[in-house]
């Protein structure tokens, strides 16, 4: 009985121990420009399997971090990574860090920023005058498209990995010819999942500014993305991340 109640001391004692080794970290990933939330943004303990994404509303927390100094790191593919050194993380208690990413520079990451020449149609004065003159009727081409509404954000899905998936193998989107030819540009935000592969295995739209027609061509090439899966305690696993898609036109 004796034995017992020291082996159940000591276990008490341990556990407390332990427990006075860890916190955690929360807070908010947004786009520096907008101010918009950014789910779907990883955000990585460096050194460590902890990991966690953020939230519809740009709201991350990763829990069971040791206390001590840290390093985070807060990665989405077309924006610039984002490293904050020195979080001290307190036993027992939560620390706040927030993140404000930027979207990186127009010709660095081909595989999102879809660009194409912008179609040019030259009318001579002479021409539109003689075409009055004469009493002609005039014929005006319309392209026939609707910009879709923006959906609102569903709530992630947190899938445990400590090391993010890395792209390796990028499948450029086509420009359709109607939206280019009426000028239209914009920004769809799509949600991928990728298996323990590293092929993509589905893409939804999460986001949408354009036509539907430009929805498609961007999910047709993300679809056929390849990555390095993410790894959790050195097993391959499968995650989700989020891939914004600029349409521009030069």
């Amino acid at each position: 009985m004796k034995v017992l109640i020291i082996a159940l001391i000591s276990v008490l004692f341990v556990s407390a121990a332990y427990t006075a080794e860890i916190g955690y970290i929360q807070g908010t990933v947004i786009d520096a420009a907008t101010g918009s939330p950014m789910p779907y943004a990883a955000v990585v303990v460096v050194g460590t399997k902890l990991g966690s994404q953020a939230q519809a509303d740009g709201t991350y927390s990763i829990y069971g971090v040791p206390a001590g100094p840290c390093e985070l790191k807060a990665v989405m593919i077309g924006y610039r990574t984002v490293e904050k050194n020195g979080v001290e993380v307190d036993a027992n208690r939560g620390i706040t860090v927030e993140f404000e990413m930027d979207e990186m520079i127009a010709g660095t990451t081909p595989e999102i920023i879809v660009e194409a020449e912008q179609v040019q149609i030259d009318i001579k004065i002479s021409d539109i005058q003689h075409t009055i003159s004469k009493k002609d009727e005039l014929h005006w081409t319309t392209f026939d498209f609707e910009i879709s509404p923006i959906p609102q954000r569903e709530s992630v899905e947190y899938v445990a990995w400590g090391r993010i998936p890395e792209l390796v193998k990028v499948h450029s989107p086509e420009y359709p010819d109607l939206a280019r030819n009426a000028g239209v540009e914009g920004r769809l935000l799509l949600r991928i999942a990728i298996g323990n592969d590293g092929q993509v295995t589905t893409a939804h739209v999460v986001e949408s500014g354009v036509t539907s027609a430009m929805e498609k061509a961007a999910i047709d090439a993300v679809l056929q993305f390849e990555f390095e899966p993410a790894m959790q305690r050195d097993i391959a696993v499968k995650s989700q991340m989020a891939v914004p898609v600029w349409f521009r036109l030069r």
